[in-house]
């Protein structure tokens, strides 16, 4: 299920990136950021969103400019996730170094607070 556009087909007028935000961690899509007035929806109304998105999806044919859209948009999601996961090991990485630069002062004698 891509829980972005499971957003969309139930919000229309909801903005990813704005409005809300659809993270995967590696261990399945969650919603990171909610602007909506609206609640977020359960994981049962997101399966029937989805469901309902697939069905409508298949029913009508896509003009080639709806397809390149598409394609678009969750190549962008994608995108965006990929970003996000790569900005959380950055941060959690430099928190590393600057952690170990502190043991290695500690270790050569220095006071960490001033250095």
């Amino acid at each position: 299920m891509n829980k972005a556009l499971a957003i969309m087909y139930l919000f229309p007028n909801a903005i990813l990136g704005k409005d809300f935000s659809v993270r995967d961690d590696g261990e399945g899509q969650f919603i990171d950021t909610w602007t909506l007035e609206e609640p977020i929806p359960s994981d049962e109304e997101f399966v029937a969103a989805w469901q309902e998105y697939l069905k409508l999806d298949s029913e009508r044919p896509m003009s080639q400019v709806e397809k390149q859209l598409h394609i678009i948009g969750e190549q962008l999601a994608q995108e965006k996730i990929a970003r996000q996961q790569s900005d959380r090991m950055n941060s959690m990485l430099g928190q590393q170094i600057a952690e170990m630069k502190i043991e290695i002062l500690k270790l050569k004698g220095a006071n960490p607070i001033e250095a």
